[in-house]
């Protein structure tokens, strides 16, 4: 049997429980003709079809009921059937105008699945009639509850209760919403184009590309609750009405409007936190997405134009044209900005579309300049096989197509245009005579070296190492090497490194140049203080925590000086347990190498004078600190 069938038999069963041919009765004629009207229609709908199939067969088995009781009737003497008679014939009415109503819900809502209006109240009028469709279909289900003469019926009726009726709602909305869904993934709507930084990643989709994207991986489980289920639908059904608009709208203002960016990310946000509402991990609540539906509706209802996206793509790409379009790229963003200014005061969609074209086609011209100059590099202009301006062929024609769509969107608006050619001609000649500056001063190319600097020990190079790789000109001083390496916090000490070269560290005179030394791998990055055998100064200095070591170095230098004057015999007195006996020995064994000469040469010349002599000499105490002493000599 098929549904049609199972829809429309009123037949009884017979008292062997054989379900027999229906038979024509007249006081059930109407009803059965309006069974098979429903029937036929529900059969063909493509929204709500479970639900109606439910009131039907509801309806279907109050008529069998009816039958029931006519056949007590024929079957039974009259005053012991008259309790049949009576609830057979009140329940005929009713029921009639029960699926009377059925009729004409069906004749509204069998056609209706997709959200295809041309205006955007209608759009948002359309959910709402299929909101309040659904609320009608549930009243006609519940139509008996109400009704007295029905409720007699009931009994081998369906469950007149509601917990069958709304999962086979929510069944329904689910059926929905994958349809609109499916809609939204199909769609052929572009929507706004890509940002001008959005094209560098070639991997980046439109908002809308995005949008089709989402829908097709929402998953509603059919185990959500039906308030949600329904906000659901109500969602997806409204993004893919105003996907529908963008490509159907009757209105020109409307399909202005909905080129706006904001449009398709607020868009994009519902379906996104929608689909966080209905998944399983850490889901939205269910007034998040309400609100952010409401937010949405009435962004739709106060749509109003707005400034393309292209107009930020060009003040974001003047900064990547070269000469020889720098100059006219900048007059070219100052026109359109112009012409941004006015509109922004006069925000209407009919000011719009010259705007697009004097800006789509500024963009292209700061494009096609920007391609050109990949294939020109900055010192290429030297070359006597370079054009000025360059690549022009596509360029030029770019900039002067742009210039057009700009000089058209003035008059328009009705600017004056006037002093728009003379100033991009202006432009062209700054372009070209900066060229013509460049061929002329820069004639030889300049080559950079690349110098590898090498620590002489992770000591003495500190925090420096990593900047050891330094590249510069040929014609670059050694000094200028120097300052590449450091860091620019620490450039103040640039006295305190040199460069050397060989096994042996020779010190190169920072007033060398790159092209002068002829092992440029064999360089070296030193710290001034180390000492010829590569030790560090610095550890020493570093170290200086042990003053013990410092200050009996100081004091040997002070004395000197007095107790040469004065009395020779005191100086044992006065330090007679440890300093005269560290004296003599510190001294041979310190000074190996260079103060042993200073020594001698004092003691036979004078010994009162020798000594204060020595002191300066001496000094060289500070030969822990001498090497400071070396460096004057190099420098």
């Amino acid at each position: 049997m098929s549904l049609f069938q199972s829809l429309t038999n009123t037949a009884i069963k017979d008292a062997a429980g054989n379900e027999g041919t229906p038979e024509a009765i007249g006081a059930t004629a109407l009803i059965q003709s309006l069974l098979e009207v429903t029937a036929f229609d529900a059969c063909a709908s493509k929204r709500n079809a479970f639900t109606t199939f439910s009131v039907i067969s509801k309806a279907r088995d109050l008529c069998k009921n009816i039958h029931t009781r006519i056949k007590v009737v024929d079957n039974s003497s009259p005053l012991d059937s008259w309790d049949a008679f009576v609830q057979y014939t009140a329940a005929i009415d009713p029921l009639e105008e029960l699926l009377f109503k059925l009729v004409d819900w069906l004749e509204e809502e069998a056609d209706k699945l997709l959200n295809e209006t041309t205006a955007i109240r209608d759009a948002i009028r359309f959910v709402k009639t299929w909101e309040d469709s659904r609320t009608s279909l549930a009243t006609c289900y519940r139509y008996d509850s109400g009704t007295k003469a029905l409720e007699a019926l009931q009994t081998g009726a369906s469950d007149p209760s509601l917990s069958v009726y709304a999962d086979l709602q929510k069944h329904d909305d689910h059926c929905l919403i994958s349809a609109l869904c499916q809609e939204i993934g199909a769609t052929t709507f572009e929507g706004p184009k890509l940002s001008a930084k959005d094209k560098a990643d070639p991997l980046a989709l439109t908002l809308v590309k995005q949008l089709t994207q989402v829908a097709r991986e929402i998953k509603v489980p059919p185990s959500i609750d039906q308030p949600s289920m329904t906000l659901a639908a109500k969602c997806a059904m409204i993004v893919q009405g105003v996907l529908h608009l963008g490509e159907h709208a009757t209105d020109s203002d409307t399909k202005i409007a909905l080129k706006a960016i904001l449009v398709w990310e607020k868009a994009l946000s519902l379906l996104n936190n929608l689909s966080k509402h209905v998944s399983d991990a850490t889901p939205l609540s269910f007034d998040v997405i309400e609100k952010e539906y409401a937010a949405f509706l009435e962004l739709l209802l106060n749509l109003a134009v707005e400034i393309p996206s292209e107009y930020l793509d060009i003040i974001l790409s003047v900064k990547n044209v070269k000469r020889p379009y720098h100059a006219r790229t900048v007059e070219l963003a100052l026109q359109c900005n112009k012409l941004v200014e006015y509109f922004k005061a006069n925000k209407v969609p009919s000011n719009l579309p010259s705007l697009e074209g004097a800006l789509n086609a500024a963009m292209e011209a700061l494009e096609a300049a920007t391609s050109a100059m990949n294939l020109l590099k900055l010192f290429d202009y030297g070359k006597e096989d370079v054009q000025i301006p360059g690549i022009t062929d596509v360029t030029t024609k770019k900039f002067t197509d742009a210039q057009g769509k700009v000089q058209e969107c003035f008059v328009a608006y009705k600017m004056d245009p006037k002093d728009l050619t003379e100033r991009m001609t202006a432009a062209t000649k700054k372009d070209k005579d900066r060229v013509e500056q460049m061929k002329k001063r820069f004639k030889d190319t300049k080559v950079c070296a690349t110098i590898l600097i090498k620590p002489v020990n992770a000591n003495s190079l500190r925090q420096y190492p990593q900047k050891a790789p330094n590249s510069t000109d040929k014609e670059a001083t050694l000094t200028a090497v120097l300052w590449g390496a450091l860091s620019a916090t620490d450039a103040a000490t640039i006295t305190q490194w040199h460069i050397a070269s060989g096994a042996d560290k020779k010190r190169l005179s920072n007033h060398m140049k790159v092209k002068e030394i002829v092992d440029l791998a064999g360089l070296t990055f030193v710290h001034t203080s180390a000492t010829s055998a590569g030790l560090p100064a610095v550890p020493p200095a570093a170290p200086p925590a042990a003053p013990p070591a410092s200050p009996p170095a100081a004091p040997p230098a002070s004395p000197p000086a007095a107790p040469p004057a004065s009395p020779p015999a005191a100086p044992p007195a006065a330090p007679p347990a440890a300093p005269p006996a560290a004296p003599p020995a510190a001294p041979p064994a310190a000074p190996p190498a260079s103060p042993p000469a200073a020594p001698p040469a004092a003691p036979p010349a004078a010994p009162p004078a020798a000594p204060p002599a020595a002191p300066p000499a001496s000094p060289p105490a500070a030969p822990p600190a001498g090497p400071p002493a070396s460096p004057p000599g190099p420098l």
